[in-house]
């Protein structure tokens, strides 16, 4: 009997316990800077790791093989030695640009993307009965990022920042009424 929970026809979701092994071989191998031990390697060669890793796990992928257990760490050291190769070739390459406007606006992006992703799923499935799953993907997860920043442009034209902040709260009355010493002080003085 597996364990985990069905998705589909797959087992997409695995207990955390069933990668445990995978967690902390991960951690003990990249407890020293990884990019910098990847650094050295030429761009062209980054570029063609990334790309066959990638290609690797779509084939590994489409034949089924991700369901031999065997399969799982090869197919997680493969997937994340291609994404490190990918990150390593994007930064030396400036192409990392939209990434990092991504990443300044991640909270808003968080925030408000399903409202953008829904909509145009709803529009491609319901009204222009479009039914193959890439377009709604990738359609749909450009519209969850760059609605989701256009909305955060449009609220600070507007002045409505606070939607899109974290805050601290004020003091409540109890504690703003205390002393440097814990105690309380009176009101008058």
């Amino acid at each position: 009997l597996r364990r985990g929970m069905g998705f589909g026809r797959e087992q997409g979701l695995y207990l955390p316990s069933d990668n445990m092994l995978f967690v902390a071989l991960g951690a003990y191998v990249g407890r020293d800077n990884l990019k910098a031990r990847v650094g050295h390697m030429s761009t062209p060669r980054l570029a063609a790791v990334s790309l066959a890793g990638f290609s690797a796990l779509a084939v590994w992928s489409y034949f089924g093989v991700r369901e031999a257990e065997l399969a799982r760490p090869a197919a997680a050291a493969l997937g994340g030695s291609a994404a490190i190769c990918a990150a390593v070739v994007l930064e030396r390459k400036k192409w990392p640009g939209f990434l990092e406007h991504w990443g300044r606006r991640s909270l808003e992006i968080y925030l408000a993307h399903v409202i953008f992703l829904s909509a145009v799923r709803i529009l491609l499935h319901r009204y222009l009965n479009f039914e193959i799953g890439f377009v709604h993907l990738a359609l749909g997860v450009a519209a969850g990022i760059y609605g989701s920043i256009a909305l955060y442009y449009a609220c600070a034209r507007i002045h409505l920042l606070y939607l899109f902040s974290l805050k601290k709260r004020a003091a409540t009355s109890a504690t703003a009424g205390r002393s440097s010493t814990g105690s309380a002080t009176s009101p008058r003085g």
